[in-house]
């Protein structure tokens, strides 16, 4: 039933008792993690809609010194003479702003208002104005020519030009000069100038200052969008220390439930409540189910006391995710809301550092591959019978000497994407299958990194990778080596996060901000990876190279590269100056209508050593073979076929 609204009139007890059962019957999963005595408050505001925390709570401005340890421009207090019970009320929180990292630029751009709200509560500066340099006019600037030759035939010419125009125009030798000059010296020029009639002059005149006008118009909205520019900049690097994030469930346009993460921040108050270890309140999201449609559900904060609170004392919250239990992976993770002290600084790039030290690499006769000639499945008649449930290979087999086959028993090769091979052992003598028991160990990027690091250790041929859900520590650790690296090395710490499965750059962020890099965790599952700052370009574009692999058994290892691969590029050229353009830094997109820049691996290889004549192919070649051979390798004991 839908909820029924606080005051409607003429509401019965009955009716009253069966909202409420309603709502905790729709809201138990929530329910479950506030005290059962506020539960009929709460359902009570949230009827009414009822933000009464500012007749409790008050905003306290911060000095810098404790902003900068707060990581807030604010703290939120208890008003004077309003002490709170412990567990003794309830309040919600409005979300100012609900968004997603792919779309938060444009919402700011798009949504002034919202821009100036947000740069506000996180108490941001106003970006500063770049000094423009202040442009000679042309007079100015010719008659310093003209006042500074030296060329006495040149002076002497421009005298008779003087005298010729003062002339002809009937106008005195200092009106003819100043005209030449602002003429640059065109003597038609200057005489048509001073001769029109004065009509023309005037329509000249309003002619110029509306091109002036013009152009002044266009350099203010210039300069006000480059001023917007910086403050979103400045919002995006400083929003991950205030908001927060809670996963909700949709249904595709295929019916099938799909897992989202939705991002908020909360208004002023909400966002004014920072962290303490020993907190004295607790807050989290609660999403009010109006109803049976989706606009009848209204997002909240809400936060009730975790202890009495006395006049005048701050309000705070345990900011760490419950799962985090280890210390110095609390303290990795606060780092998204506050600089780390320089004991546990110290401490988290002492992590980074040992990280390598505990692998001990696999030796290389463990890591022995046994090559051997690629050997297609052999027909059970004069043609590979194909079975497959990829629409995309029904429509496009067309290989000669190949058929595709309704039973998967009576074919030679099982081309499967949705269906599971099964018992790999139940195979047919020398059937093929195009799925490897244990091939999740290649194919997430979480379990690959943890295979990499398992095998080899730090290695020079796959950027520095950490799984932020069990390696956090190692990350922080790993970014704030970096900023003690140097300048340059400060301006390339950037890192570019991936969720662990998932394909076409669906879900790929990049940032230069710590609190960002942190709060990635408690999204979509991710990797973060250290970003290739400095690529090898082509047409001033990043591209990659896509080659197809085929892993044709395990025991021993046996794996055929295709001669035949692709080059993506970018579609814009590439540049540091802004990392949120995916353009620029991504070769693919997941994009609607995005279609990629794809080279033929032979052209792009011509072309590219047009652009880069030292560049010696076969080399480059051979260290590809080299890391698809090796990232093969460290899967080696995972499969089994």
């Amino acid at each position: 039933m839908a909820i029924p609204n606080a005051g409607q009139p003429e509401v019965s007890v009955e009716t009253e008792l069966e909202a409420y059962s309603a709502f905790v019957a729709l809201h138990r999963y929530q329910l479950e993690q506030i005290p059962e005595a506020l539960w009929p408050k709460l359902f009570d505001k949230l009827r009414a809609d009822k933000l009464d925390a500012g007749s409790y709570f008050c905003l306290e401005e911060l000095s810098e010194e404790e902003a900068t340890q707060l990581g807030s421009a604010y703290a939120l207090r208890v008003v004077d003479q309003q002490p709170l019970a412990r567990e003794g009320d309830i309040f919600l929180i409005d979300h100012a702003w609900t968004t997603a990292p792919e779309r938060a630029r444009k919402e700011l751009m798009a949504n002034p208002d919202l821009l100036t709200r947000i740069t506000a509560m996180l108490g941001l500066p106003e970006p500063e104005e770049e000094e423009e340099e202040e442009e000679k006019d042309d007079t100015a600037a010719d008659e310093e020519l003209a006042s500074g030759a030296e060329d006495a035939e040149r002076q002497a010419e421009q005298d008779g030009m003087v005298a010729m125009v003062a002339e002809q125009a009937k106008v005195s030798q200092k009106e003819a000069r100043a005209t030449l000059i602002a003429e640059k010296w065109d003597l038609i020029s200057a005489i048509s100038t001073l001769t029109l009639a004065a009509s023309v002059h005037e329509t000249d005149r309003r002619l110029q200052e509306a091109m002036i006008g013009q152009v002044d118009e266009d350099q203010a909205q210039k300069r006000a969008m480059a001023h917007a520019a910086k403050r979103i900049d400045a919002v995006l690097d400083v929003m991950w220390r205030y908001a927060g994030a809670y996963q909700i469930t949709t249904i595709d346009e295929a019916g099938e439930h799909r897992q989202d993460y939705v991002w908020y921040m909360m208004d002023e108050v909400g966002s004014a409540i920072r962290h303490a270890d020993a907190p004295n309140c607790r807050v989290i999201p609660f999403v009010f189910i109006r109803g049976p449609s989706a606009n009848d559900s209204l997002p909240y904060s809400i936060f009730y006391p975790l202890q009495d609170l006395k006049s005048g004392e701050r309000v705070t919250r345990d900011m760490v995710p419950a799962d985090i239990t280890d210390q110095l992976t609390r303290e990795a993770y606060l780092c998204a809301f506050r600089p780390p002290s320089i004991t546990n600084r110290q401490r988290l790039i002492r992590a980074y550092e040992d990280l390598g030290a505990q692998i001990t690499p696999l030796s290389d006769d463990k890591l022995a591959v046994a090559t051997a000639p690629l050997i297609l499945p052999e027909p059970s008649s004069g043609t590979l019978r194909v079975y497959t449930d990829t629409p995309f290979v029904h429509e496009h087999l067309n290989l000669a000497g190949t058929e595709l086959v309704q039973d998967r028993e009576t074919a030679d090769l099982l081309w499967l994407s949705g269906e599971t091979v099964g018992d790999i052992h139940t195979l047919r003598p020398r059937q093929c299958v195009s799925q490897l028991p244990g091939e999740a160990c290649v194919v997430f990027k979480h379990l690959l990194t943890k295979l990499i690091w398992e095998t080899y250790g730090r290695v020079d041929w796959y950027p520095a990778t950490y799984n932020l859900q069990s390696q956090l520590t190692p990350a922080v650790g790993h970014y704030l080596h970096q900023v003690d690296q140097g300048a340059e090395a400060r301006e390339e710490n950037i890192w570019i996060l991936k969720p662990w499965n998932a394909a076409q750059a669906s879900g790929i962020t990049m940032t230069s901000s710590l609190s960002r890099l942190v709060r990635a965790r408690d999204a979509l599952p991710s990797i973060v990876q250290q970003y290739v700052a400095r690529p090898l370009l082509f047409r001033e574009r990043k591209f990659d190279l896509r080659y197809i692999v085929l892993v044709r058994r395990a025991h021993p290892l046996s794996v055929a590269v295709h001669q035949t691969f692709w080059a993506r590029l970018a579609k814009q050229p590439y540049t540091l100056e802004d990392v949120h353009d995916y353009e620029k830094h991504l070769t693919v997109m997941s994009a609607p209508n995005y279609k990629a820049i794809q080279q033929h691996g032979s052209d792009f290889v011509k072309d590219l050593l047009k652009e880069q004549p030292n560049l010696q192919w076969s080399v480059v070649q051979k260290e590809i073979d080299a890391v698809i051979k090796r990232r093969s390798r460290c899967g080696r004991g995972r499969l089994s076929v």
